[in-house]
């Protein structure tokens, strides 16, 4: 199997991955947060499935209390999506060099830190 088509499944296993955790959550009205359950305070992701809910009826401040990390989720999902198509059309793996990078971690540890900040306390 050649690199290229490594990629490609690589890269449709992560979006079929994000489409259907993004279906389940607005599909299903409450999923529980084992995290909370297990250690009694909320994990970075609490509040994401009323963010979702919020933010399908077009508030947005909503969305934002119940979760900020909606809005970059969402952003990052349009992103890929944009830089897949990009991939197969030039056959080149961007997707892959951008969920790889240092810098992609960086960011997302920062941002779970912040949401774990903000769900203790708005005690989501």
């Amino acid at each position: 199997m050649t690199k290229n088509k490594k990629l490609n499944i690589l890269i449709y296993i992560y979006l079929i991955f994000f489409i259907t955790l993004i279906l389940l959550l607005i599909l299903l009205k409450k999923i529980p947060c084992f995290f909370k359950i297990i250690f009694k305070i909320p994990c970075p992701f609490c509040g994401m499935t009323r963010s979702f809910h919020e933010l399908i009826r077009f508030n947005i401040r909503g969305a934002l209390y119940y979760n900020f990390l909606t809005i970059p989720l969402i952003l990052f999902i349009i992103y890929s999506i944009i830089l897949f198509i990009s991939d197969i059309r030039k056959n080149e793996t961007k997707i892959l060099n951008l969920i790889t990078s240092k810098k992609f971690y960086v960011v997302l540890i920062i941002l779970l830190i912040i949401s774990e900040i903000f769900n203790i306390i708005h005690k989501i």
